[in-house]
């Protein structure tokens, strides 16, 4: 299965974001439950797209990365 890697500052998302051709940034909370349900879709999907890179920012840790992206609800 692929796992979401984890980021949590603005430089990183912008340096693996420029690194690859096609990224997935998946932003999710601490209190959703339906950012788990969908996590796990999107890591099964992403198995047969092994060239895409995937992602995970917690938006209520990191707040000034899901306001930069227009990220205002989990």
């Amino acid at each position: 299965m692929i796992i979401l890697i984890k980021l949590d500052t603005f430089e990183s998302v912008q340096n693996n974001i420029n690194q690859n051709k096609m990224t997935v940034v998946y932003f999710t909370g601490n209190s959703c439950g339906a950012c788990e349900v969908i996590k796990e879709k999107i890591e099964k999907f992403l198995e047969n797209y092994p060239n895409i890179k995937a992602y995970e920012i917690n938006g209520e840790e990191n707040t000034k990365i899901a306001y930069k992206y227009s990220v205002f609800s989990m």
